[in-house]
C-alpha cells in the first residue's frame, strides 16, 4: 500500500474509529445482512452509495467499527490518481441531506 493510502487507513481511519466517527466507505467493507436489509440495500441514486449506506445504518442504530486488518486487495491503474475534489464531493453532499 502506498504512503498516501496507508496514512488514510492506518492513521485517519483509526482516529475516526476512536472518535466513533466512522462512515462506511469503499468496496472492502463487511456489513451485517440485517443492517443492509434494514437500510434497503445499496442505493442506486447516488455516486457515494457506500457513504449513504453507512450513514443510513448509523441512523438506524447500528454501530460501525474500523479495523486496519486487510481482508483483500484492490487494484488501481498506475496513471490514475484520485481527485481530492471528486473524492470528497459525494460524501459532503450525502452529509448535507
Amino acid at each position: 500500500m502506498n504512503g498516501e493510502y496507508a496514512g488514510f487507513f492506518d492513521i485517519g481511519m483509526v482516529q475516526r474509529n476512536e472518535a466513533n466517527a466512522i462512515i462506511v466507505h469503499g468496496t472492502m467493507c463487511l456489513i451485517r445482512r440485517a443492517a443492509m436489509d434494514m437500510a434497503g440495500g445499496w442505493s442506486s441514486d447516488t455516486i457515494c452509495e457506500d457513504t449513504d449506506l453507512g450513514l443510513t445504518i448509523q441512523q438506524q442504530g447500528w454501530l460501525t467499527h474500523y479495523t486496519n486488518q486487510r481482508y483483500g486487495e484492490g487494484l488501481l491503474p498506475i496513471p490514475m490518481r484520485p481527485s481530492r475534489s471528486s473524492a470528497t464531493a459525494g460524501p459532503m453532499a450525502a452529509s448535507r441531506s
